[in-house]
């Protein structure tokens, strides 16, 4: 019961993932897919367990890719969004924005190193918040008066909580990982 459970938790993820196109969602995931199979691959410990989770998960995984492969291979026109979002983060200049987003980020933690300058006052402040590396946007860009936030959870934290706010976040990530393995010891 609890392995189908967590195939179908797995299957409506990875549906999530490719509904939404989202860069981040899809690295994420061959990162953890490699990092699961070299913990799986290099742990006595899983080898002498009884209850094997990792198989099912591994090979739902590798279907619902080999799957995807062939969806693309097959009908490219439904993923030509994914491929035009991959192609823009790397070849186009519309991401200058995001890295004067990052800039100003960088620029208000080093203004703020300890505290930040408050929840939310990243895109409150972007106007008047110091640059690092002058990241300059091209006059469309500088006429939209967007009010945005940084795009990149790690700066947003940094420079609106400072060196706090990280230690807390970093702390959240640590407990996380530290009850999962609680669970997984316990599930064997």
């Amino acid at each position: 019961k609890h392995r189908f459970t967590m195939i179908m938790f797995i299957l409506v993820l990875l549906l999530g993932i490719g509904a939404t196109k989202s860069r981040g969602g899809i690295v994420m995931l061959i990162t953890t897919f490699t990092v699961t199979m070299w913990y799986a691959g290099s742990n006595r410990w899983y080898a002498r367990s009884k209850n094997k989770i990792l198989i099912p998960i591994m090979a739902v995984m590798i279907f619902v890719s080999i799957v995807m492969f062939l969806l693309v291979i097959t009908f490219p026109v439904i993923f030509e969004g994914l491929f035009t979002r991959i192609n823009s983060a790397i070849y186009e200049e519309g991401n200058i924005y995001r890295y004067y987003l990052f800039d100003k980020a960088i620029g208000s933690f080093l203004q703020h190193p300890v505290t930040g300058i408050g929840s939310g006052g990243f895109s409150r402040q972007l106007d008047y918040l110091p640059q690092v590396f002058d990241v300059v946007l091209p006059y469309y860009y500088q006429k939209l008066d967007l009010q945005l936030s940084v795009h990149n959870t790690f700066l947003g934290v940094l420079s609106e909580t400072g060196c706090v706010g990280v230690a807390a976040y970093l702390l959240w990530a640590i407990g996380i990982i530290a009850i999962s393995k609680k669970i997984l010891k316990l599930a064997n």
